[in-house]
Protein backbone atom coordinates (compact mmCIF):
# COMPACT_ATOMS: atom_id res chain seq x y z
CA UNK A 1 0.00 0.00 0.00
CA UNK A 2 1.45 3.65 -0.87
CA UNK A 3 1.19 6.25 1.31
CA UNK A 4 -0.57 9.28 0.57
CA UNK A 5 1.16 12.58 0.39
CA UNK A 6 0.10 15.04 2.22
CA UNK A 7 1.58 18.60 1.00
CA UNK A 8 1.19 20.28 4.40
CA UNK A 9 3.59 18.00 5.77
CA UNK A 10 7.33 19.05 5.66
CA UNK A 11 9.89 16.01 4.95
CA UNK A 12 13.02 17.00 5.77
CA UNK A 13 16.25 15.39 4.06
CA UNK A 14 18.64 14.18 5.98
CA UNK A 15 17.14 11.58 7.60
CA UNK A 16 15.47 14.06 9.84
CA UNK A 17 11.98 13.62 10.83
CA UNK A 18 9.28 15.67 12.40
CA UNK A 19 9.99 14.17 15.58
CA UNK A 20 13.77 15.75 15.54
CA UNK A 21 13.05 18.94 13.91
CA UNK A 22 9.83 21.02 15.59
CA UNK A 23 7.04 23.15 13.43
CA UNK A 24 8.56 26.01 15.56
CA UNK A 25 11.78 25.31 14.32
CA UNK A 26 11.11 24.94 10.55
CA UNK A 27 8.61 28.36 10.65
CA UNK A 28 11.79 29.90 12.04
CA UNK A 29 14.57 28.35 9.78
CA UNK A 30 12.21 29.29 7.05
CA UNK A 31 11.63 33.13 8.15
CA UNK A 32 16.26 33.52 8.68
CA UNK A 33 16.36 31.68 5.01
CA UNK A 34 14.07 34.57 3.56
CA UNK A 35 15.90 37.01 4.96
CA UNK A 36 13.94 38.27 7.88
CA UNK A 37 14.59 38.83 11.33
CA UNK A 38 12.59 36.71 14.17
CA UNK A 39 12.75 37.85 17.74
CA UNK A 40 11.41 34.33 19.11
CA UNK A 41 9.51 34.74 22.63
CA UNK A 42 9.44 32.54 25.26
CA UNK A 43 10.25 32.25 29.02
CA UNK A 44 10.43 28.36 28.66
CA UNK A 45 14.10 27.32 28.93
CA UNK A 46 13.50 23.74 26.85
CA UNK A 47 11.32 26.52 24.00
CA UNK A 48 14.65 29.00 24.45
CA UNK A 49 17.10 25.93 23.77
CA UNK A 50 14.97 25.04 20.81
CA UNK A 51 14.47 28.17 19.09
CA UNK A 52 18.18 28.41 19.15
CA UNK A 53 18.72 25.14 17.37
CA UNK A 54 18.14 26.41 14.38
CA UNK A 55 21.35 26.84 12.82
CA UNK A 56 21.84 22.99 12.10
CA UNK A 57 19.95 22.38 9.07
CA UNK A 58 18.54 24.34 6.29
CA UNK A 59 15.29 23.64 3.81
CA UNK A 60 15.78 23.45 0.42
CA UNK A 61 14.56 25.41 -2.12
CA UNK A 62 11.60 23.13 -2.71
CA UNK A 63 11.21 22.69 1.24
CA UNK A 64 10.63 26.18 0.81
CA UNK A 65 8.19 26.82 -1.87
CA UNK A 66 5.79 24.29 -0.16
CA UNK A 67 5.86 26.27 3.02
CA UNK A 68 5.18 29.88 0.76
CA UNK A 69 2.34 27.90 -0.93
CA UNK A 70 0.69 26.71 2.50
Amino acid sequence: MHERHDPTRLHLPGGRDDARVSISQVILRWSLQRGVAVIPRSSNPSHIREDDDIYGFSLTDGEMATIAAL
